[in-house]
């Protein structure tokens, strides 16, 4: 079966990784898998995006288009010759943009539509309105494939009818993450830390629906109890000066670090003792499945789908969003107690590895994608007569 992912990225966060992991996964199910990254490029980040590099060293079929606007007809009408040229027999599309601009496309082509839900960042006041847009569009998709209960439940009440909703989470293939990845961490503790010096990591965009702020917050009061504990930030994004005077202010330069955008995120997991996820929202974390397959003790926020993977006190920790004392307290006491941080690492690392293994999921994923393939009406899967909100004939 051949099928096509189409996906609008700005960045190469979780949801990126993810479709690099599942792609390699897909091949080992009869899955011909294509990806292209419709890149709207923000610097400081590179002219070729690093799905691309990533997906060519592991010989994914993969392309790169240039987006240069919030909307194309263009775009939409080289998607479409794509879908006939390529003979896929699905496409795949993974957020708000893609999505629309793949439902016009695969309607042009005549070819079936299939949508995935990561979630949505409401960090920018315009992704409400997207986000309205996007779930009047995915009414008229045949299927829809969310990464969470927590998500599907939205998504129902927003309308989505539950019957064309499947719940697939991100999978994660636990032995290849971890490859290699202990002399690589010891490189970064080498570079930013002592041996023995505690670690505490975060990793994402910095953006406001991430939570860096209670982050940075909680680190200063860890700081007090703990002064010898440093601090990683992993990722890029908007935020970053507003970070960046917070942690001046607070009186933690050096015990906070931002480390900007890296590719190498398995590394600076190993390489920390504790992994936090301060979020406000969350589909589910694509980076938290990669700390708990790295066995790392994980502190996190009750929000969106981080529960289903996250049972307190058995696989990990969950504390309140944007309260930065009981984050604080939460990794104090997982740093005052080794014992069960490790137990607790290695339960959290056993969910991942049978829940989420990316064979398992890739394998739930093509059933779906031969299942709306086959239901689709020989014109295509989207034939109603009206053009969807947001785009105009």
């Amino acid at each position: 079966m051949r099928v096509l992912h189409f996906r609008s990225t700005v960045s190469f966060a979780g949801p990126e990784r993810g479709l690099l992991t599942l792609g390699r996964a897909l091949r080992d199910v009869g899955i011909d898998v294509r990806i292209i990254a419709y890149y709207r490029r923000r610097l400081p980040e590179p002219r070729v995006h690093w799905l691309i590099e990533e997906g060519r060293r592991e010989r994914l079929d993969v392309e790169q288009w240039d987006d240069h606007s919030r909307f194309s007809w263009r775009a939409v009408r080289r998607l479409a010759g794509e879908l006939r040229r390529g003979r896929y027999e699905l496409l795949v599309t993974h957020d708000h943009k893609s999505d629309l601009m793949g439902y016009l496309a695969a309607r042009r082509a005549g070819i079936p539509i299939l949508a995935v839900a990561h979630g949505y960042d409401l960090s920018l006041w315009r992704m409400t309105l997207y986000r309205h847009v996007d779930l009047r569009v995915l009414r008229h998709f045949p299927r829809v494939v969310v990464v969470s209960d927590s998500l599907r439940r939205e998504l129902i009440a927003s309308g989505l009818s539950a019957d064309r909703l499947s719940v697939i989470p991100n999978g994660i293939d636990v032995l290849r993450f971890a490859d290699g990845v202990s002399e690589r961490a010891v490189e970064w503790r080498g570079r930013l830390a002592g041996a023995s010096t505690p670690v505490i990591l975060t990793v994402g965009r910095l953006y406001w629906q991430k939570g860096l702020e209670s982050f940075v917050r909680s680190a200063a009061r860890i700081h007090q109890v703990a002064p010898h504990v440093r601090f990683w930030i992993a990722g890029e994004g908007m935020l970053r000066g507003k970070l960046e005077a917070l942690i001046r202010e607070l009186g933690l330069a050096g015990v906070v670090t931002l480390l900007g955008q890296q590719s190498d995120i398995a590394a600076i997991m190993a390489a920390s003792d504790v992994f936090v996820m301060p979020s406000l929202g969350e589909g589910l974390s694509n980076v938290l499945l990669e700390a708990m397959a790295l066995a790392k003790p994980v502190v996190a926020t009750r929000v969106g789908g981080t529960p289903e993977v996250v049972r307190d006190r058995e696989t990990g920790w969950l504390v309140p969003p944007l309260q930065p004392a009981a984050l604080a307290d939460t990794v104090l006491a997982v740093l005052q107690d080794p014992a069960a941080a490790a137990r607790i690492g290695a339960q959290g690392r056993e969910l991942v590895a049978s829940r989420f293994a990316a064979a398992r999921i890739a394998a739930q994923m093509a059933d779906v994608y031969r299942q709306v393939a086959a239901r689709a009406p020989a014109a295509g899967a989207v034939t109603p007569t009206r053009t969807p909100p947001g785009a105009s004939r």
